[in-house]
């Protein structure tokens, strides 16, 4: 029973986080860059252009204050180059 619990934990956090996600994205680029002749003019833009440079941004250019107002993929990097050194110094 405690794995199923984990299970269904595990999975409302990623449905939180991707909520929040889907938010962010609305606030940043629906809503900025409307107003839009319909749905199938937000599908395709969120389908091509507007995706690549949002998603980018959000990942590598985004900077995010609980990880030291670094991009999540620099901290992301970092936190791999540590983790191998601890590693290797471990081996020693």
């Amino acid at each position: 029973m405690r794995g199923l619990a984990n299970e269904q934990t595990t999975r409302s956090k990623l449905t939180r986080v991707a909520e929040t996600i889907n938010g962010l994205y609305k606030a940043e680029v629906t809503h900025k860059d409307g107003p839009w002749r319909g749905l199938e003019d937000v599908e395709r833009a969120t389908l091509t252009l507007f995706r690549e440079q949002w998603v980018a941004w959000f990942n590598n250019r985004r900077r995010l204050h609980p990880i030291g107002d670094l991009p999540p993929a620099e901290f992301e990097k970092m936190y791999h180059q540590q983790t191998e050194l601890s590693d290797v110094a471990w081996l020693r």
